[in-house]
């Protein structure tokens, strides 16, 4: 679902007026005017929610021949996790894309091994095949998590051992998808979009056809992409193939934020992971990879609603219309003096009915009552939030340093910052510190003890606007124990950031240390010694 909410704001030397009432924009240690200068009416808010897939789009696979041979390569993944006295279950999709071997393409959300708060996960991920003709709930096989493209919600499994944890006695035999080139994909191209739905419906498996709707960037430095899709399906659609009209593989279906409640509506195509399918495909040997344990590679503690979730805005100055929906492209977080409009974008997942949604704005740290704004939830499950902040005149908004936060319940719940004009090319760290765990709220907790299996650094990061990509390195007595890959940086450019390694048996005692790279430089490190 897309939500726009659109505020034209003009400006009379330094007076931005937004919805029925006005205010000067408060530069940082000005006082506060109350002229009243020329307000413009804002639009009714347009509320437009995805089609839902008919009957005939949506079915059982009982459709054509393609369809049967395509669905041999679909498959159920199920995820079981034991960490107390209580057992939680995660339910999706997967594609195999190398059958001799046992190669799942699947989404990472679904099979994410961090817990909140960097600690491995027990789990067991359980695999089941041609459910088509065996409606049976028992598994077939178990696999286990082998690489991973985090930033790309994408991993990849093996099928190691038989429904009960024993070695496999027979060579396996599966069918694979034909992966194809997502870069040909056209918005008018018809998809097809497989998932098993959940047990409630004798996981029957169901083909949903659809058409591209937009394309969402995640960051202006990189190419990665979500294509969003006119239909929603089941949370456990999550990890499910994409295939063109040829049969082509060309996606997987990913969640914003995984979610036992809120649909399916985004795929990600395949052109953005062509690297990892190969190296794992023709890898003679398909070992597990340690997966990058940092900010956004755990699982997500549910906050004051279940599963509820809020993303973090982003932002451009470049966006289109269509069909009275806003869609932004080119996303980034820094912006020429002079800029007139700021788009914005944030995502809503299963926020409750009622919930009060408040849009507050900063300029240098003072809040901006004019441009803030704040709304009543219509309790939709997932929806895309588009707005923007602009002045019809060449001067531009004001320069300096820009802050939005999305509150949720009086709660704040995210936020994001953006620069016009003079900015710092130089990343800054601060109150640097190390630990093992994360507390429910994201807070490291300080010091270690003999039995640790994980080690974090988190430090509060400040100017990353014009950042390119991040990496860690860790050491123990001043030998190298892990070295990340180099990947984007698409946090947030001031936030509290952490980093670290994990593994499931107890770390080695002595001196363990931990550095940070930005763009290859060093820009902050520490030392915890495990007794």
């Amino acid at each position: 679902m897309l939500f726009t909410r659109l505020f034209l704001l003009t400006i009379s030397t330094l007076l931005l007026c937004s919805c029925a009432k006005t205010s000067e924009l408060i530069p940082g240690g000005a006082v506060p005017d109350t002229t009243v200068g020329n307000v413009q009416k804002t639009p009714t808010p347009i509320i437009l929610t995805p089609t839902p897939a008919s009957v005939s789009d949506r079915t059982q696979i009982d459709i054509t021949e393609q369809d049967q041979l395509l669905a041999q390569s679909v498959i159920k993944v199920h995820v079981e996790s034991k960490n107390s006295s209580i057992t939680k279950n995660r339910t999706g999709t997967g594609v195999i894309i190398d059958g001799e071997k046992g190669l799942i393409l699947t989404s990472y959300s679904l099979v994410n091994p961090y817990q909140i708060n960097g600690s491995f996960s027990n789990d067991t991920i359980y695999i089941s095949t041609d459910l088509i003709n065996n409606k049976s709930s028992i598994p077939d096989f178990q696999a286990i998590l082998i690489d991973a493209e985090v930033q790309l919600d994408l991993a990849i499994l093996k099928i190691n051992q038989d429904q009960n944890g024993d070695e496999l006695e027979n060579e396996l035999d599966l069918r694979s998808a034909i992966i194809g080139d997502s870069e040909l994909v056209e918005f008018n191209d018809r998809l097809r979009l497989f998932a098993y739905t959940h047990p409630k419906d004798d996981h029957a498996l169901t083909i949903t056809r659809t058409k591209i709707k937009t394309i969402r960037k995640e960051n202006i430095q990189s190419s990665i992409e979500k294509w969003v899709v006119n239909a929603e399906l089941d949370y456990s659609a999550t990890g499910g193939p994409v295939f063109n009209g040829g049969g082509e593989l060309v996606g997987i279906l990913i969640p914003e934020q995984y979610s036992l409640i809120a649909p399916v509506t985004q795929i990600r195509p395949l052109s953005v992971v062509k690297e990892l399918i190969e190296r794992t495909i023709q890898s003679s040997k398909t070992e597990h990879h340690t997966i990058p344990l940092f900010s956004g590679s755990t699982q997500k503690e549910i906050d004051f609603t279940e599963n509820a979730w809020v993303g973090a805005p982003k932002f451009s100055d470049q966006a289109s219309y269509t069909d009275n929906e806003l869609y932004l492209t080119n996303y980034r977080n820094h912006f020429l003096e002079g800029t007139e409009n700021i788009y914005f974008e944030y995502c809503l997942q299963n926020l409750g009915k009622n919930i009060l949604i408040e849009e507050r704005w900063y300029l240098d740290d003072i809040l901006q009552d004019s441009l803030s704004a704040s709304y009543v939830w219509n309790g939709e499950a997932f929806a895309i939030i588009s707005d923007k902040i602009g002045v019809p005149s060449s001067s531009g908004l004001p320069s300096g340093n820009w802050k939005l936060e999305i509150w949720a319940n009086r709660i704040l719940h995210s936020t994001n910052s953006l620069t016009i004009g003079k900015f710092s090319e130089s990343p800054r760290s601060n109150n640097t510190k190390l630990g093992s765990a994360l507390s429910k709220n994201g807070t490291l907790i300080q010091g270690v003890s003999e039995d640790t299996k994980q080690i974090l650094l988190q430090s509060e990061l400040s100017e990353m606007e014009m950042t390119k990509n991040f990496s860690w390195i860790v050491t123990h007595n001043d030998k190298l124990k892990y070295s990340s890959p180099t990947l984007n940086w698409t946090e947030t450019p001031n936030s509290e950031f952490w980093v670290g390694y994990a593994q499931k048996e107890t770390l080695d005692k002595g001196n363990w240390s931990l550095k940070l790279f930005v763009d290859g430089l060093i820009l902050t490190e520490g030392t915890i010694v495990i007794n």
